[in-house]
């Protein structure tokens, strides 16, 4: 399932790029830039479909795709984020599962487990009402701050990552991006 919040990061920096003039097949793109950004550089940025809002610092695409491939486990994703001119990249996807809860507890449980991140940092916590799975990794070029939010029957991973020289910076950046995270429970 770490293939689907991939799969939205490459999208991201494809579209954020500006080479995208055909989508790939069952995406579905709302809206490209969007969002105005206040005296800190920050936007509120919401999902068209996806019924969740967070604060993203730049603009920001929105879009929703379907997955046609019956034997992978998730039905749709939709996404919101974007890529700075500095590298640093946010994103949301909100991931909707074929077989509802199930998958969705699934899939939440196993990045909780050591094996899926090694040497990186994991915490488990609450975040509002929902069960969240915060996990911090680097190497030597990159860094990111990932948390997954178990929105039954979805799950949300909010990704935040960045250059090995901005870390410090990405990690003050990535509180304020997790923490105004609005979800609706639909």
């Amino acid at each position: 399932m770490r293939n689907s919040a991939i799969l939205f990061v490459s999208l991201l920096a494809f579209i954020s790029a500006g080479y995208a003039q055909q989508f790939p097949p069952g995406m579905k793109m709302h809206r490209i830039q969007a969002g105005k950004l206040d005296a800190q550089g920050w936007t509120i940025a919401n999902s068209t479909e996806g019924s969740f809002t967070a604060k993203l610092p730049c603009l920001y695409n929105d879009f929703t795709l379907i997955e046609d491939n019956n034997d992978n486990p998730v039905n749709k994703t939709f996404g919101i984020g974007c890529l700075r001119s500095d590298q640093k990249k946010f994103s949301i996807t909100r991931i909707n599962y074929k077989n509802s809860e199930s998958d969705a507890s699934r899939f939440f449980n196993e990045n909780s487990l050591r094996e899926k991140w090694p040497n990186a940092k994991i915490e488990k916590s609450i975040y509002v009402k929902f069960p969240i799975i915060d996990v911090s990794i680097s190497n030597t070029s990159s860094c990111a701050f990932i948390r997954y939010v178990l929105v039954k029957p979805d799950v949300l991973a909010m990704i935040s990552e960045a250059p090995k020289s901005s870390c410090k910076a990405l990690e003050i950046m990535r509180k304020e991006f997790f923490m105004s995270l609005l979800v609706e429970n639909n």
